[in-house]
């Protein structure tokens, strides 16, 4: 087999989704960091076979939290 391994656990995962929920302080510091909420978003439904992640994230500064739920994006 491969020389890597790879660990990780979402935040919630059913039947159809892996769930990935972080928080960040600030909208800038959100849109900065978004890209790889989504990626690791992807990496779990990627691993645990589901088709759609949901991303929320609450920015402290609005006390809000956005969400959003997409399918899964696979490259390759």
């Amino acid at each position: 087999m491969g020389k890597y391994v790879i660990v990780g656990v979402p935040d919630g995962i059913t039947d159809n989704f892996v769930y990935e929920f972080k928080t960040t302080s600030n909208e800038f510091l959100m849109r900065m960091q978004r890209p790889v909420f989504f990626t690791r978003g992807d990496f779990y439904g990627y691993f645990f076979r589901r088709p759609k992640k949901r991303i929320q994230v609450l920015v402290k500064r609005d006390i809000e939290a956005r969400t959003w739920m997409e399918n899964i994006q696979r490259v390759g």
